[in-house]
């Protein structure tokens, strides 16, 4: 039951922590801002009032873009350099959105005063703490797809049967779907006990290695499920995306409504990753006292 007791307890904290969804939203929204408005105006700059851009609305076409590229290339080369510098602060805002919300949860607070601390606290450790996972899971994506590039490498004329290159395909890419929710409980649980008790990464991740597998079923099944409901959120956004046709002013400010909604649930994804971990942390350390 602690897998049950602990994923409703992570949506009753999601919820009561909504505040943390709109710092999250706001500070998001601020970082899209910085790049929308420059491209807005380029845009502006270079079509102006004419109806160009009019043959996108019924849905994405290669070859309008290409034109306009063509045509407006030069314009947009500085815009774009700008917005490739700008994505590595996606990332380190994505940092320290994780380090705010954790401080949150350990410390029972939803004020802004809170979550910026906790943001600024955590920040630096945090990410060290991401690039060692980031290098852990190229590690084991290698292990995973090892024997397909082995496979590959000897050469196509070396391959006999072509559905056993694919097999060790497939079984690479479903061992690797397997391994992403268990990194993902590693990494909370290391920066839920880097807070709460103040660690450095260098005691916390060795610990919350061993934390897994002791829990190892209750993880993975929790974050199994957590997992598909992100996947959910992100499949819901494609399919809108690519069905969706914003032909009418009505259906511009209806996409633009969904999917900001589709921003707030995938941000609430992020909190109740943490969420899921803070609850079951505290049911499996009540379990424990129980038994004894």
């Amino acid at each position: 039951m602690t897998l049950i007791h602990a994923l409703l307890h992570a949506l009753r904290l999601t919820l009561q922590y909504r505040k943390l969804l709109l710092y999250m939203y706001l500070l998001m929204l601020g970082l899209a801002l910085l790049l929308v408005l420059p491209f807005y105006a380029t845009i502006t700059a270079a079509v102006g009032h004419s109806l160009e851009i009019d043959k996108l609305l019924p849905g994405f076409n290669y070859t309008v873009i290409a034109d306009f590229l063509n045509a407006h290339g030069d314009i947009f080369s500085a815009l774009l350099a700008q917005i490739q510098w700008m994505l590595p602060f996606y990332l380190l805002l994505g940092i320290f959105l994780s380090a705010g919300c954790m401080h949150c949860l350990v410390k029972e607070r939803s004020t802004a005063g809170a979550f910026f601390r906790g943001g600024i606290r955590w920040f630096g450790p945090f990410l060290g703490l991401g690039i060692l996972l980031g290098l852990l899971h190229l590690l084991l994506a290698g292990l995973c797809y090892a024997p397909f590039f082995l496979a590959l490498s000897a050469g196509m004329d070396q391959i006999r049967n072509e559905v056993g290159l694919f097999n060790k395909l497939f079984a690479g890419a479903g061992l690797h779907l397997l391994l992403i929710p268990l990194l993902w409980a590693l990494g909370d649980r290391a920066r839920l006990e880097m807070v709460q008790a103040g660690v450095s990464v260098r005691k916390a991740l060795p610990s919350s290695i061993f934390w897994i597998k002791t829990h190892f079923f209750s993880a993975a099944g929790l974050y199994i499920l957590v997992g598909f409901f992100i996947y959910g959120i992100f499949s819901l956004s494609l399919y809108l995306q690519s069905e969706s046709a914003a032909d009418t002013g009505l259906m511009i400010f209806l996409l633009f409504g969904v999917q900001q909604l589709l921003v707030l649930l995938r941000l609430a994804a992020k909190l109740l990753r943490y969420a899921a971990m803070y609850s079951l942390h505290q049911y499996s350390s009540v379990t424990r006292f129980a038994d004894l």
